[in-house]
């Protein structure tokens, strides 16, 4: 077995992409309301399109079967009213997205922490990974056991721990080497 790093071009993406994943961390820790409200704006917009979309193939598309035209047109209404209801009431919109992120995370952490505890990696990544991602279960619990803490606060430990697994991605990505086999 040796040792071979991962092709350069892959790694130069992973580096760019971890790195703006952790500025757009860092931009929500400094100003976190104004990203909060640009994200329920910004999907609140596209999910109203989306019902548009919806609505109008299911009245107009010719090409739909009845039944799928019903479907869309249903679906579509069903879009719209969710669209409005996020526009219409933005505190529950980010309580809602908060709990969504906060599952991502969760899931997130996990697997973090098992791509730690099993990779074939330095032992200084595996912990930081490890102990990144078991933070970040941690804090995605922490979210769902006391939502009255508010949006802001769960914001910031949200963005930490996107900011500390963006890090120990940042590290992984540099010193990433797979075991291959060579004859």
């Amino acid at each position: 077995m040796s040792k071979k790093k991962a092709s350069g071009w892959l790694r130069a993406v992973e580096v760019v992409l971890v790195s703006l994943a952790t500025a757009l961390s860092i931009s929500v820790l400094v100003a976190p309301q104004p990203a909060i409200l640009t994200l329920i704006f910004t999907l609140s917009i596209a999910l109203l399109v989306g019902g548009i979309v919806e609505a109008l193939a299911g009245l107009f598309a010719k090409y739909l079967s009845g039944g799928l035209r019903v479907l869309s047109l249903g679906v579509g209404m069903l879009v719209l009213l969710v669209a409005g209801m996020v526009l219409g009431y933005p505190p529950v919109s980010i309580r809602v997205l908060i709990n969504l992120l906060s599952f991502g995370q969760l899931i997130n952490g996990i697997a973090v922490a098992a791509i730690g505890s099993l990779a074939p990696l330095t032992k200084r990544i595996r912990v930081l990974l490890v102990m990144g991602g078991l933070l970040t279960i941690i804090v995605s619990i922490f979210v769902f056991v006391y939502p009255t803490l508010g949006s802001l606060a769960l914001v910031y430990l949200l963005a930490i721990s996107f900011l500390l697994n963006n890090v120990a991605r940042f590290a992984l990505r540099m010193k990433s080497t797979q075991r291959v086999e060579t004859q």
